[in-house]
């Protein structure tokens, strides 16, 4: 349906943007290049379709065209939260580390309840050795989404190293009370 909505008009942005997430959910992921990138053509000031090509770009390793393409959704969107945290961890992978933070704290301000920023800008901060604000951070995760188990397991394994034992075995007793079969938080509160 899609397809067709581009063969029988051409110029209606709409129908690239559904033909590349079409693609992009049955993994043709190569193919979904074509169509997104259309849909920039057609408008250009579209922020979402920017958004759209950068995560394509990133699963498919191209980091350095996804950073642009997420840059310019952000350009076009200042207040882009999923732009600015995606940005975030491909500047991490990028080895940018203090842009990568910048980044995710954007995100954060943009929407104060994104728990994966929160939760990514917590294990920045613990590779940093800036324990404490990692372990605000993903405090703040686990306030705005307690079902997270990562975040939950990120606290527990930052406590646990803190030294602060009984905090963290409460914290991977949550971990097991919401993923039962999580080995390796047994395996840490076995050592907790």
């Amino acid at each position: 349906l899609s397809l067709a909505m581009t063969q029988d008009f051409p110029a209606l942005q709409f129908g690239w943007k559904v033909l590349g997430a079409v693609l992009h959910q049955s993994n043709r992921l190569e193919e979904s290049l074509v169509p997104f990138k259309k849909a920039i053509e057609i408008a250009p000031d579209d922020a979402e379709a920017h958004f759209n090509l950068g995560n394509t770009l990133e699963e498919l390793a191209r980091p350095n065209e996804a950073r642009s393409a997420y840059e310019q959704a952000i350009a076009l969107n200042s207040s882009f939260a999923e732009a600015h945290l995606n940005l975030g961890i491909t500047l991490a992978a990028l080895g940018e580390i203090s842009s990568a933070e910048a980044s995710y704290k954007r995100a954060i301000a943009a929407k104060p309840d994104c728990a994966k920023a929160l939760l990514n800008l917590g294990s920045l901060l613990r590779g940093l050795n800036r324990l404490a604000e990692a372990e605000e951070s993903y405090r703040r995760a686990v306030e705005v989404d307690g079902s997270s188990v990562d975040a939950l397991y990120n606290l527990g394994n930052l406590l646990r190293d803190k030294g602060m034992l009984s905090d963290a075995e409460a914290t991977y007793k949550s971990v097991l009370a919401l993923a039962p079969e999580f080995s390796k938080a047994h395996s840490n509160l076995g050592c907790v």
